[in-house]
């Protein structure tokens, strides 16, 4: 009989850094897009993008405690 496998939290945390990494892409480019057609200012663009990058970095790490929580819980 084979040996149980260990529940890891790896995929919850690969999976939320992947979802907010594309959802900071979609916004740079739609930010991008607004300032090359100049409706926005590029000093606009760099202030949103800063907040938004430290909101992603706070969500990231609250994900990253969640997943080591849940593999802790689930532990016998």
């Amino acid at each position: 009989m084979p040996a149980p496998t260990k529940t890891t939290s790896t995929p919850y945390i690969k999976y939320s850094a992947l979802l907010l990494v594309g959802l900071y892409v979609i916004f740079a480019g739609l930010l991008a897009i607004a300032a090359v057609l100049e409706a926005i200012t590029w000093e606009f663009v760099v202030e949103w993008l800063i907040k938004i990058g430290i909101v992603a970095i706070i969500l990231l790490a609250v994900s990253t405690l969640i997943g080591f929580i849940t593999t802790s819980v689930r532990k016998d």
